[in-house]
């Protein structure tokens, strides 16, 4: 066994080291990616789930006043506390459709506004457990005698991000 040999086996531990670093840091890399995607998947699951609230809280709203009080469909929110308002709906009704639960969340009727035979409705939920409240904007075709809400479109959530 030669000089040569000692020399040549001293350069195997640094570059076997050196090869585990490399592996090391590539999967931790790839680890992290992942994990982002996954939490980036996360957080739009949770918006969808929040925007499918809302406009199943949306549906439940005006169906309710298709049924029962259609006579405020034409009124603002803010004109329903006067006389022509609580003659349709009495204070006690008219707070159980402006906050209400759907599914397990709690909603709060923030905005309607007719213009036309058009409707500005805007909904905002209870913030949920390490989330923001959500705001969702809809937009609410009116039409017929006696005056019914046909149509109810999505106009999507305000100020949220995934």
């Amino acid at each position: 066994m030669g000089r040569g040999t000692f020399r040549e086996a001293g350069f195997a531990l640094p570059l076997a080291s050196g090869a585990a670093l490399l592996l090391l840091l590539g999967s931790l890399s790839l680890q992290t990616l992942s994990l982002q995607g996954r939490l980036r998947t996360v957080a739009q699951l949770r918006l969808r789930q929040a925007e499918d609230g809302l406009a199943s809280a949306a549906q439940q709203l005006v169906g309710d006043l298709n049924r029962q009080h259609p006579c405020l469909l034409a009124l603002p929110l803010n004109a329903w506390a006067e006389p022509q308002g609580l003659a349709c709906a009495d204070a006690f009704r008219q707070a159980a459709l402006r906050r209400f639960s759907v599914l397990g969340q709690s909603v709060e009727l923030v905005a309607w506004q007719p213009s036309g035979s058009q409707v500005a409705l805007q909904l905002v939920s209870a913030a949920a457990a390490g989330q923001p409240p959500r705001r969702a904007a809809f937009a609410v075709q009116l039409a017929g005698t006696p005056l019914q809400a046909q149509l109810l479109r999505e106009l999507g959530l305000r100020g949220a991000t995934p």
